[in-house]
């Protein structure tokens, strides 16, 4: 494991974040990646065999989040559900598949949860038929994280997903909004936009996590108000992203002669890169954190 440690110390606060834990993924190992990376992840959290470098970082991380397609999903499952009878069984098959990926992200889970704050943010990707914004993921889901369900260390949390987080060395709050991406991912697609950070952007000066839906993105109809109106600007912003760690900060106007710094942040896709990000809520510092070396410490 490999991490850049210049500007963390031991009086700050740390938000470890997870993106695209995609478990069940098949043949993910044959890109060369790490096969321990998964393992790496679950000692890094619960601090074992760590060097004293890792162990006190690790020590100061006092939440998880973790955010997108957790248990993989064949995305030609779509597919099969418009088929003919004649897909039947590979249909049922594939649901066979699924369900033993969540039985399977349930049991991971698990091991991270009994430890510290986890933060588990529903996802819509590969499945066409769900609606956004998404609620919270069925504990019926996470039958072996029962006991650590309903306000104990495992919070099951709706996509987009706002929260707040206080920082006892500024004293001040700051708030996270963050998505699975989807709604990113549609600007990109029917836009002359190609840069996540850009259309993230977009979405905060438009004061609208999905401007182009329903006619691009399957939202559920409001009759009286509209949940993906901004009607409060977070300090951070997050998506899900596909690939590597992507950063900016923005500064948006607000009334008057007000304005607002707001850091966005794609965060990197953990299965293809077995990489997190490390984010600390005293100074914003953004860590990139990986997974797929050995679980040392770099010497530089």
């Amino acid at each position: 494991m490999d991490i850049d440690s210049n500007n963390l110390n031991q009086n700050k606060n740390l938000i470890l974040f997870i993106s695209n834990l995609r478990i069940g993924k098949p043949n993910e190992y044959d890109e060369g990646l790490s096969p321990n990376a998964r393992t790496m992840l679950i000692e890094f959290i619960q601090n074992n065999n760590l060097n004293k470098q890792l162990s006190d970082i690790s020590k100061r991380i006092k939440r998880v989040i973790i955010v997108g397609n957790s248990a993989y999903v064949n995305d030609k499952i779509e597919e099969l559900e418009k088929g003919s009878f004649i897909k039947a069984e590979e249909y049922k098959n594939e649901v066979k598949n699924i369900i033993n990926n969540y039985t399977l992200l349930d049991k991971y889970i698990k091991l991270i949860s009994n430890f510290i704050h986890v933060d588990l943010v529903n996802n819509i990707e590969g499945n066409d038929g769900v609606y956004f914004p998404q609620n919270p993921n069925s504990q019926f889901l996470f039958l072996d994280n029962m006991v650590n369900i309903n306000g104990k260390t495992l919070n099951l949390l709706p996509n987009p997903y706002m929260f707040e987080v206080y920082s006892h060395k500024t004293k001040t709050k700051k708030t996270f909004l963050g998505t699975s991406g989807e709604n990113i991912n549609t600007i990109l697609q029917y836009t002359d936009i190609n840069d996540p950070l850009l259309a993230m952007q977009k979405t905060i000066e438009w004061g609208h996590l999905a401007p182009l839906a329903p006619d691009t993105l399957r939202i559920y109809p409001y009759s009286e108000s509209d949940p993906l109106l901004l009607n409060n600007i977070p300090d951070i912003y997050f998506i899900s992203g596909k690939k590597d760690l992507n950063k900016k900060t923005i500064e948006i106007k607000l009334d008057g002669n007000n304005s607002k710094e707001i850091l966005l942040i794609e965060l990197p896709d953990f299965s293809t890169t077995f990489k997190g990000v490390i984010f600390n809520i005293d100074n914003e510092d953004v860590i990139e954190i990986n997974f797929s070396q050995d679980l040392s410490f770099p010497t530089h």
